[in-house]
């Protein structure tokens, strides 16, 4: 539902600003996009938050652009706004753009009313502040160096954060229509006619509001690329109308424009498949975790983090992420975990074992399973009963 929603209403935000041909190009773009397929059909709240975030942005926009005024877009506006922040608070950022609009607005509006819808949003900010305050607070090293703004700063200075940006971006728009952008821009800043290009009014706040979210999440980006669906009314935008203004500038005959459309539709379907392809060392460590362990027991798990979640949902049981060896298992153990699960390569579990070793008078291995991967590759599944 929140997929169907993303992309019809980013369409409707987008098109008045989009010339025909650029309209179709965004739709293919968006609906051959793995990532957005793939979150789309997952059961997380990021898709929701960004669906909500877009549908926000519509509404406002068309209260902004629209010499009526209805009071009744504004205030779906800022109630799908409110929703995007209950789906995931990192939506809070992007309130200067809603205020952008609100402030900017001309015509037959009162100061009064400007001033109390930009209050509403601004209170939705309590109970934001409230939360991250609270998880600071809570223990556990992921926990608290995530609200820590040194240790996003570190991020920004390593490589590794700039490489996760790009292949982020070339997974989403698709490696075609990532080039044809950067080919574009090049083109466009040789030429100093990007003052030429029709950008929404919003375009300036929500990109510098995507700017400090990417520096809010600098240390999970190399992890989690489904951050990156904020960026989607930015990049497929300025993706779509690269495309359009290469077209229509350059004569490329029909056929090689389908052979390009066949390449693009495969690479996206390609990468989806393996997306959604399952990795059977997770079913069988989450079967042998079914099998021995109790019904409500908590379970402690050091894996990467796409194994966490599907080791955690398919054994069904309450699972703990383990902070690798930044403490030991007393401090677990105080929030009642009561098994200890690793699944591993050869490698991580050498990476591992000192802490492990560290532990033993505490943990007892209980089961050992070595598996294959879907890339062939020995994984490990050893299960421990914290004493």
């Amino acid at each position: 539902m929140f997929l169907f929603l993303l992309i019809y209403f980013l369409v409707k935000l987008l098109r008045p600003y989009c010339k025909k041909n650029q309209i179709y190009l965004l739709y293919l773009l968006l609906i051959t996009s793995s990532p957005i397929l793939y979150y789309g059909q997952a059961i997380m709240s990021d898709i929701a938050m960004t669906s909500c975030l877009v549908m926000s942005l519509f509404f406002i926009n068309k209260w902004y652009l629209s010499p009526e005024s209805k009071s009744r877009d504004l205030n779906f506006g800022l109630l799908l706004f409110f929703l995007a922040t209950i789906f995931k608070s990192y939506a809070i950022i992007f309130l200067p753009v809603l205020l952008f609009l609100l402030l900017k607005k001309k015509g037959h509006i009162s100061q009064k009313i400007k001033v109390w819808n930009c209050l509403c949003l601004l209170m939705v900010c309590l109970p934001v502040l409230y939360w991250h305050y609270w998880t600071s607070l809570q223990p556990g090293y992921h926990d608290s160096s995530s609200h820590n703004i040194l240790r996003k700063l570190e991020h920004l200075l390593q490589a590794e954060y700039y490489y996760a940006i790009y292949k982020h971006l070339v997974k989403f728009l698709g490696l075609i229509p990532f080039y044809a952008l950067l080919l574009f821009s090049i083109y466009y800043l040789a030429k100093n006619r990007l003052q030429k290009i029709n950008l929404p009014e919003w375009f300036l706040p929500y990109t510098i509001c995507l700017g400090l979210f990417l520096i809010a999440v600098a240390d999970k980006i190399p992890q989690h690329e489904y951050y990156f669906l904020l960026g989607v009314p930015i990049f497929f935008y300025l993706s779509s109308g690269a495309i359009s203004a290469l077209l229509s500038s350059v004569k490329v005959k029909p056929i090689i424009l389908i052979v390009i459309l066949l390449i693009h539709v495969s690479i996206g379907t390609k990468s989806y498949l393996k997306a959604t392809k399952e990795n059977p060392d997770v079913l069988e460590c989450a079967k042998m975790i079914t099998d021995n362990t109790e019904e409500q027991a908590k379970v402690g798990i050091y894996t990467d983090v796409s194994r966490f979640n599907s080791i955690n949902y398919y054994a069904n049981r309450s699972g703990v992420v383990i902070e690798g060896d930044k403490f030991n298992i007393e401090v677990y153990k105080k929030h009642g975990i009561k098994y200890l699960v690793t699944n591993l390569n050869s490698r991580g579990n050498e990476q591992f074992e000192n802490w492990i070793r560290a532990q033993s008078d505490r943990l007892k291995l209980s089961k050992k399973m070595i598996f294959k991967d879907a890339k062939k590759r020995e994984m490990s599944c050893l299960l421990y009963k914290v004493i």
